[in-house]
């Protein structure tokens, strides 16, 4: 239920900055877009969101921050390689600084005593 709440207060937060920034401009709310835009935000992105943040609680806290660098990495693959969208250079240079983030983080190089 906590989720449900956060997600809609970020949305009730979002509209009155998307309308003074007048970012509804050219947008057309008939009963399908309507419809369309409720079920990309419950079900693709509420449950999504739900399912994905609740099942960390079993999980510790490293798990998690590996969880958490892989995730936009793999959208990316999955987008390039299921919707066939192009894969940039600039993708490739940010998912290889995200792996490269996590085995640094991992390998505790940097400050002394991994502090």
């Amino acid at each position: 239920m906590v989720f449900v709440i956060q997600l809609f207060s970020a949305g009730m937060v979002m509209i009155p900055y998307i309308v003074v920034k007048g970012g509804f401009y050219g947008v057309r709310l008939d009963l399908t877009t309507i419809i369309l835009l409720f079920i990309v935000g419950l079900v693709h992105t509420g449950i999504a969101y739900v399912l994905y943040f609740g099942s960390m609680d079993g999980l510790r806290a490293q798990s998690v921050a590996i969880l958490s660098y892989i995730d936009p990495v793999s959208a990316l693959l999955f987008s390039a390689f299921l919707l066939k969208e192009p894969l940039n250079i600039v993708g490739i240079i940010g998912a290889i600084m995200i792996i490269g983030s996590a085995v640094i983080s991992e390998m505790q190089i940097g400050l002394p005593n991994g502090k």
